[in-house]
């Protein structure tokens, strides 16, 4: 019973993975994703500007923190569906390899 929870909740993981796969595999994602990396550059490259106020480099950091921020979301939830892939061929490889016990000894 224990062993299907576990299960369960790997295959969730497995899911949840391999949809945020394909929606950043989308042409609106990529798309998106270059909008971002030009924000984030011209938000640099004002940071780095000697004219740039202390607050408003403050703001532009906290820009910058929101999209890397959903980068890491999205690459720790594919980087645990791969790892739930594992745990779960590494269970049903010890389901299927480990032999079976008589309760007769």
């Amino acid at each position: 019973m224990e062993e299907d929870k576990q299960t369960f909740g790997l295959k969730q993981n497995i899911n949840k993975a391999a949809a945020i796969r394909s929606m950043c595999q989308t042409p609106g994602f990529k798309v998106l994703q270059e909008e971002f990396k030009s924000k984030i550059q011209k938000a640099t490259n004002k940071i780095l500007d000697p004219d740039t106020s202390i607050d408003e480099v403050a703001k532009l950091r906290q820009d910058i923190r929101i999209w890397t921020d959903v980068e890491k979301m999205l690459k720790t939830l594919m980087l645990k569906g791969e790892l739930c892939v594992r745990a779960l061929d590494s269970i049903e490889t010890s389901n299927t390899t480990s032999p079976k016990v008589s309760d007769k000894e």
